[in-house]
């Protein structure tokens, strides 16, 4: 029965894994001064976006503001069932990526293991 229990108490606790997520993207970020427009310097490229959504603590929908990416990232939440805690999208409508962003997407694949793994570990599953 523990075991239920804390399942559901992780399903209703989705704001604090988008929080972590989200205190990471900012931690990492500075404030342009436009509304919402942050730049972010990974491995010594400066990428700015804007934060133009965030949904229900659950969803973040970033606009990349540069001239060789036109799209978005997604963080968004899986089915817990699944396995899959944390979803980490990318959209993009143009595919020059460059090593800088890539590189930050992968940070953030790491920190949805790192969730993934505490918490099969504190269910008993490892």
């Amino acid at each position: 029965m523990g075991e239920l229990k804390k399942r559901e108490e992780f399903k209703s606790d989705k704001s604090r894994v988008f929080q972590t997520i989200k205190d990471r993207l900012l931690d990492n970020s500075k404030p342009t001064g436009a509304e919402n427009q942050y730049v972010i310097d990974n491995l010594g490229v400066t990428m700015t976006y804007t934060i133009k959504e965030i949904v229900e603590n659950e969803k973040m929908y970033i606009d990349l503001n540069s001239k060789s990416i036109d799209g978005y990232l997604n963080f968004d939440f899986g089915d817990t069932s699944s396995g899959s805690f944390v979803d980490v999208d990318m959209k993009l409508h143009n595919k020059s990526l460059f090593g800088g962003l890539m590189n930050f997407v992968m940070d953030v694949e790491k920190l949805e293991n790192k969730l993934v793994y505490e918490l099969k570990k504190e269910l008993g599953e490892l």
